[in-house]
């Protein structure tokens, strides 16, 4: 609400009520009942201009105003505030006539305050009598002025009113309800001086008492448009009303700051707001806290660096004045409203503390950072309390300080925030000795750490780490740390020391206790040093016939051997899925399916017994996801779904796998060093396997160069790429040397599993269709005799069917229905629908049309079922998409605009998360929006995009809500 009709050009916003008075009080002193009306509030609340409104109010034109104001520096002025009053009436008067009524009878008391002659007499008098002559001819000067009419007195800052001044001041307001007289003062709540007894006595005879409120939010938005002269956008107005509390100097100052350097009130220039602190506003707030003493001071520095308590006794130590001191200087300042409210404790406005901050120099601050953490500490405070004073102090601070930010590392953890936890332990490394144990058990905290967010850093951690441990015992905790996951990526430096250590260790077998638990965790991890070449890992097979037919699972440790063995097995399809399945099933059953086994061994095991067929696996990794999205663990989900992919990509359920792959390569962009590869790898294998190699345009490794160090994945890259190839070009022949120089490659690593590396297949189809008839059927009797050696139906019944297609007549009908006959017991619904086409349109051909017709019946429904597009397209099937248009453009909302620019100029998730108030999961949830709307693959990309499309871009949606 606006207060226009009453202030004439002039508009004041949302004071209606209090002009409403003041106007009412005007009316009333022209009926000769004056009254004094007193405007208290806070540092900056609007006092000074809701007096000068005074002038501006009906009744004010016809009026004598007197307006005076007050200032700390003239308070030894004798009679100061009264000669700014009068002198400008007197001198402003033609009419010599009306001057010599004003000053009959008051003019040989009044003049000693207008003649400078006698001014050093006046101010030298201090006996009362003379004072009090001085004070009653003033008086007498104002009441033969109200003969002529209504006169308005306007004094801003009463408490800094000299002495006499406020004597006169005192005589006046006693005789105000016989006069027609209306005295409006202002006065600064919070100064000490306002406690004085003559301001009390002034502002105690007030008739009322104004205290304007900052303003609310669609004030602050009236505000900019009449400050900048131009509509301001919503996160724009919102950044101004956060960031001053509605504080009208603040936003005065801001404003105007921004008007200065030409900027627009605009939703991109929100965060600008929030750094901004105009040079104007900040000399106000200096000479503010210079006025109030240095206890005052002392306290705001103190208080400067504590966020989280207004705690007076913390307080106290810090700023080193006395308790009682510092209770009263908090007092001041919660009434300057320099103090702002973050959640139970009231602290430094955010702008106030800039100012505050900004008068110290480094020394100081790290000095009032060491003293906070000193006094938390004694307070009893949380741990996070304490550390959060030892990160902003850049020297070492002794080894006690390694306790709290430990303790701190673990609070953060708790509550599922490892970046900040990782902060606390790296900043203990500043208290550790440089070659100590102290400082390699610190790195190996933080491996642990890393372990889930940057599986690089864990692994430079524990290198660093492992030479300053003195037991092997220690060396091989520290090493196994390291997550088996990212054991097969490691360096070579980092796989020999892991080989170094587990030898130094000894041979599991020969270990008792904890300490044969930690060999076999050293076990699993040397063995997945070779996982991605399986020719180079000590024979699985044996070691798994020496664990015995039903191996142990009592131990995270034996069951993490466990998982490493079936994954080579069943990589080199060297075992029966069957068996696999049995002792894979084993360990499912006793892990929980928390998100957090995607930084553990378990990822290898889901994919050995989707490839064994399990049906378990599906079900436990649905409880995984459930809780993931319950804890809201982003990068978690991402792995998850990358594993529910695969599971749907090699079970058959290829509309599940494409909904999944595609929700996990968005969320990996979150943390492509992470997750990335593996959604990417999962991606192209779902668009090889259901024909829509147009998913396969921009994923990296289907495009990038061989990776001359990995034959197999050199391998499963030139596949994929086959794949694009047979798609795509008119070049068959080029498609199939594809198909078999990945086989090579894949073969040369031992990985044979033809439910992974289905390239025999598609080898096999080529080959046919360049009229290799001979040799494909040799791949194919290959191939059949593969899959009877891995034994699951599926890879058995689709070997089946492609022999079937090979053969001719009779013989190729009885073949395909062996095929379906096999994949009925199969769980792969698609492979099933591919063996029951073959067999129709083979029946068909031979006129058993009746047959034919039953089986397409059977094929259509499991295409629709599975969202299988090969059979589906053969059909004639169209199968509702599961992805969107690529025409549809997409817009950002305004969240995600500011998310999306901050991120693309550089800064991390938790400085995002910083500068923006909001929670880091907050700006992961609007990052990942961003990279799933416009396909990108991270922040280069990002930054590349909104380059791109400047000055359009980000397009912010009409009906978006700023919802960070």
């Amino acid at each position: 609400m606006t207060g226009t009709g009453l202030t004439g050009s002039m508009t004041l916003l949302e004071r209606d009520d209090e002009l409403n008075l003041l106007a009412s009080a005007l009316g009333r002193a022209e009926q000769a009942k004056g009254s004094l009306v007193l405007i208290g509030g806070p540092l900056g609340s609007g006092r000074s201009a809701l007096l000068r409104s005074v002038r501006h109010l009906p009744g004010a034109a016809t009026a004598t105003v007197l307006q005076a104001s007050a200032s700390v520096l003239e308070q030894n002025y004798a009679f100061g505030v009264v000669r700014q009053l009068l002198e400008p009436a007197l001198a402003g008067v033609t009419d010599d006539h009306q001057r010599d009524r004003w000053l009959a009878g008051a003019a040989g008391l009044a003049r000693p305050v207008f003649s400078p002659r006698h001014t050093d007499l006046l101010t030298a008098a201090k006996t009362v009598s003379v004072q009090r002559a001085v004070i009653l001819g003033l008086g007498a000067l104002v009441e033969h002025m109200s003969d002529d009419g209504p006169v308005v007195v306007l004094i801003d800052d009463l408490q800094w009113v000299d002495e006499p001044s406020l004597r006169w001041l005192a005589h006046l307001v006693s005789r105000l309800s016989e006069l027609p007289v209306l005295v409006v003062v202002t006065e600064r709540q919070g100064d000490p001086r306002a406690a004085g007894w003559l301001v009390t006595q002034v502002s105690g005879a007030a008739a009322h008492t104004l205290q304007p409120n900052p303003l609310s939010l669609s004030g602050t938005r009236a505000f900019i448009v009449q400050e900048m002269g131009e509509a301001a956008q919503e996160e724009f107005v919102a950044a101004c009303h956060d960031t001053t509390y509605g504080n009208p100097l603040f936003l005065k100052a801001v404003s105007l700051n921004l008007r200065k350097d030409g900027i627009s009130p605009l939703d991109t220039h929100a965060d600008l707001v929030r750094t901004r602190r105009p040079p104007l506003l900040r000399q106000v707030l200096i000479d503010c806290f210079h006025q109030y003493g240095d206890a005052v001071r002392d306290c705001a520095s103190a208080m400067s660096v504590l966020e989280n308590t207004d705690a007076i006794e913390v307080i106290s130590r810090v700023a080193g004045v006395e308790p009682e001191q510092c209770s009263d200087a908090v007092v001041i300042m919660q009434r300057l409203g320099v103090l702002v409210r973050r959640g139970t404790s009231k602290t430094l406005h955010p702008m106030v503390r800039d100012v505050v901050e900004d008068t110290l120099s480094a020394e100081q601050r790290e000095r009032l950072h060491l003293k906070a953490a000193e006094a938390l500490e004694r307070g009893g405070f949380p741990a996070e309390s304490v550390a959060a004073q030892l990160m902003a102090v850049t020297v070492p601070t002794g080894t006690r300080a390694i306790g709290t930010l430990r303790a701190a590392a673990d609070t953060a953890l708790a509550r599922g925030a490892p970046d900040t936890a990782s902060r606390y332990l790296r900043r203990a490394l500043l208290d550790a000795s440089p070659a100590g144990e102290d400082r390699a058990r610190l790195l190996v905290e933080l491996a642990g750490i890393a372990n889930a967010t940057d599986v690089g850093a864990a692994i430079r951690y524990i290198s660093s780490a492992v030479p300053l441990l003195r037991s092997a015992r220690e060396r091989a905790v520290a090493v196994v740390r390291i997550a088996t996951p990212a054991i097969a990526d490691a360096p070579p430096a980092i796989r020999g020391l892991i080989s170094q250590v587990a030898s130094d260790l000894g041979d599991p077998d020969e270990l008792i206790g904890e300490d044969h638990q930690l060999g076999l965790q050293l076990e699993a991890r040397v063995r997945s040093l070779g996982r991605a070449d399986a020719l180079r890992q000590p024979d699985p097979l044996r070691r798994l016939d020496e664990l015995g037919p039903n191996p142990s699972v009592d131990t995270p440790a034996e069951r993490e051997l466990l998982i490493v063995l079936l994954y080579a097995l069943m990589v080199s399809a060297r075992k029966s899925a069957a068996e696999i399945g049995r002792l894979g099933a084993l360990v499912l059953e006793r892990e929980e399916p928390n998100p957090s086994h995607v930084h553990m061994a378990m990822p290898l095991l889901v994919w050995t017994l989707a490839a064994a067929e399990s049906a378990e696996v599906s079900s436990w990794l649905d409880r995984a996801v459930l809780r993931a999205q319950q804890e809201n663990a982003v990068l978690e989900l991402a792995l998850i779904r990358t594993e529910q992919a695969t599971v749907g990509l090699w079970t058959g359920r290829f509309r599940d796998a494409k909904v999944a792959a595609v929700e996990a390569y968005e969320l990996a962009a979150l943390d492509w060093e992470t997750a990335g590869s593996s959604a990417a790898m999962v991606f192209a294998g779902v668009a090889i396997a259901t024909g829509d190699t147009s998913l396969l345009r921009g994923i990296p490794m289907v495009h990038s160069p061989d990776p001359v160090a990995d034959a197999g994945l050199a391998g499963l890259h030139r596949m994929f790429r086959a794949a694009v190839a047979a798609a795509t070009a008119t070049d068959q022949r080029g498609a199939l040397e594809h198909y078999l120089e990945s086989g090579r490659q894949l073969e040369r690593s031992n990985w044979r599993n033809p439910v992974l590396f289905p390239w025999r297949a598609e080898a096999i189809q080529l080959h046919q269709a360049v009229g290799e008839l001979n040799a494909a059927r040799a791949l194919a009797e290959e191939n059949f005799e593969l899959a009877v050696e891995w034994g699951t139906p599926a890879v058995i019944g689709q070997a089946q069917r492609i022999i079937g297609g090979l053969c001719e007549g009779a013989e190729g009908v009885t073949k395909l229905r062996e095929a379906v006959a096999t994949l009925e017991s199969s769980l792969n619904r698609s492979e099933l629908a591919h063996a029951l086409l073959a067999l129709a349109n083979r029946l068909r051909a031979n006129g058993d049309s009746a047959e034919a017709a039953y089986h397409l019946r059977r094929c259509r429904q499991l295409a629709i079922d599975s969202g299988d597009y090969r059979v589906a397209s053969q059909l004639g099937v169209r199968l509702p998409s599961e992805i969107a248009s690529a025409e549809e453009r997409p817009v950002f909302s305004t969240a995600e605009s500011k998310v999306a620019g901050l991120a693309a100029a550089g800064l991390g998730n938790q400085q995002i998360a910083d500068q923006l108030g909001v929670g880091i999961r907050a700006v992961q949830k609007h990052l990942t929006n961003v990279y799933r709307k416009f396909g990108l693959r991270g922040r280069g990309e990002l930054g590349e995009m909104l380059r791109q499309e400047t000055p359009d871009v980000p397009r912010i949606s009409s009906n978006s809500r700023p919802d960070v």
